[in-house]
């Protein structure tokens, strides 16, 4: 559980009035306060004890349970099963019990008992809605990320702005320290890296079939290892990161290329949530991929095209010029005189 502090869960001013209401219920004057866990006060009522049970105060923070101690006692403030905080009540020495006359049970440990299982209810809550909210402010952020490079990349034809827009946000949102994408050649035999990040200096092809990003490849699906060992092959591109988020880039069922990302920032683990959002980017990656190859593909074509038209277009133009040469009475006069001179020859011969 993400360390909170316990004064971003409760309100003062609602602790407050629970310990003044709880106060009311003890057996003699005393006083209730809730401490943090850096030992602060949060609230007392009427005011915190003194001089403060430290000792207490920390036993009960390291875990050993309520503490005890001379005229009050220590109960933790456990929130999701961890103590974040401290509850201390205070009583002044009860009358003692009339001659045949039971002694009351303590009320002091069963009031903070219950005192800390209300908190510790309230806090929890918070605490939830705290991570909800957290997490449909991240949706939205996702969201608006998917939907800028949708139209980012719908505008964009040049791989080399693909793959590095792509890298770039996908390392910035999932904190990631090192990155790659790589393209698979056009043969299907290699892959060519479109563009890197925090990488030292490598090569610049790799077998498609070589290593785990292979393996995201040819299997079509994206994976995380938070632990990798360290028996991995030299020269790979994962032979130095502690973990590794790979996904394809697929457009349907056809495998375009890989993006991998190393080494979470921090030293956490890369989460379900980062690859779900990697899968997404990879997508609209892929299509962006994708179009660009086919309108690079168009244009070649176009420029074949042009050159075919271009030789026609020639070969039109000399035959043009000859046709032009050939009908005029000129051409005709030395055809003619051509040919009277071929039968000469053959009669004198």
């Amino acid at each position: 559980m993400e360390a909170i502090a316990l004064r971003k869960l409760l309100r003062r001013d609602l602790i407050t009035a629970m310990l003044a209401d709880f106060a009311r219920l003890l057996p003699s004057p005393g006083s209730l306060c809730l401490y943090d866990r850096d030992g602060r006060v949060l609230a007392a009522y009427p005011a915190p004890p003194s001089p403060e049970p430290v000792e207490a105060i920390r036993a009960v923070l390291d875990g050993n349970g309520p503490a005890p101690f001379p005229g009050g006692m220590a109960e933790p403030l456990p929130v999701q099963g961890r103590p974040m905080g401290v509850l201390v009540g205070t009583v002044a020495e009860a009358l003692p019990p009339s001659d045949g006359e039971a002694a009351d049970p303590p009320v002091l440990p069963l009031l903070l008992r219950a005192l800390a299982r209300a908190l510790g209810q309230m806090a929890t809550l918070a605490l939830e809605n705290r991570a909800l909210a957290l997490e449909a402010l991240d949706r939205y952020r996702e969201l608006n990320l998917l939907y800028r490079m949708q139209t980012e990349l719908g505008a964009e034809l040049d791989p080399d702005q693909i793959a590095a827009r792509v890298l770039a946000e996908s390392m910035r949102v999932i904190k990631a320290a090192r990155g790659v994408i790589l393209l698979l050649s056009r043969d299907g035999q290699s892959l060519v890296v479109q563009a890197r990040e925090g990488l030292t200096a490598q090569r610049e092809r790799y077998p498609a079939t070589e290593g785990l990003i292979g393996q995201a490849l040819f299997q079509r699906r994206s994976f995380i290892l938070n632990e990798l060992t360290q028996d991995r092959q030299e020269g790979a591109l994962e032979a130095h990161a502690r973990s590794l988020l790979c996904a394809p880039l697929l457009v349907g069922e056809k495998a375009l290329g890989v993006i991998c990302l190393f080494d979470k920032k921090g030293g956490k683990f890369f989460t379900a949530g980062d690859e779900k959002l990697l899968n997404a980017l990879a997508s609209q990656a892929a299509v962006a991929f994708q179009t660009a190859r086919q309108v690079e593909e168009r244009e070649r074509l176009l420029r074949q095209q042009i050159q075919a038209l271009r030789v026609e277009i020639d070969e039109i133009k000399k035959q043009r010029q000859v046709a032009a040469i050939t009908s005029t009475d000129y051409f005709a006069h030395l055809q003619a005189t051509a040919q009277r001179m071929r039968q000469e020859f053959e009669e004198e011969g």
